[in-house]
């Protein structure tokens, strides 16, 4: 059965296994609380166990201005004039999604994709300005 080592503070310090009848003695100043549901790092309140802040909130997606993008292209040789002619052969879609945004999502698929095939570094090109 899973268990929460739980300290002074209401942490969840620890999450173990312990099978049915088995004896452990948790750290000093710790208790121990069968749970399913705890999460190491998460809280409990006496009565119920919440998971962590960070683990109950999605990830925040980052937003690199396109201006950036663009200074970067052009600082990696000839890869600006590679990434305009890229961007005029793509779909209608493609285009007008980099026309009309300020910023682009630094795990966008189709910017990945066009960075990658004009040889272009998508972690530098991307990078948190």
């Amino acid at each position: 059965m899973r268990h929460a080592v739980v300290d002074a503070d209401c942490n969840v310090v620890n999450v173990v296994e312990l099978a049915d009848g088995a004896e452990w003695t948790p750290p000093a100043g710790c208790t121990v609380r069968a749970s399913e549901s705890a999460i190491l790092g998460g809280r409990f309140d006496g009565v119920a166990f919440f998971p962590p802040l960070e683990a109950a909130q999605p990830p925040r997606r980052r937003l690199v201005p396109r201006s950036l993008i663009v200074d970067r292209l052009a600082a990696a040789a000839g890869k600006l004039a590679m990434a305009r002619a890229a961007l005029d052969a793509a779909d209608l879609h493609t285009r007008e999604r980099w026309n009309t945004r300020a910023a682009i999502y630094a795990d966008d698929a189709a910017a990945l994709a066009l960075l990658q095939a004009i040889g272009a570094d998508p972690d530098m090109i991307l990078a948190p300005g």
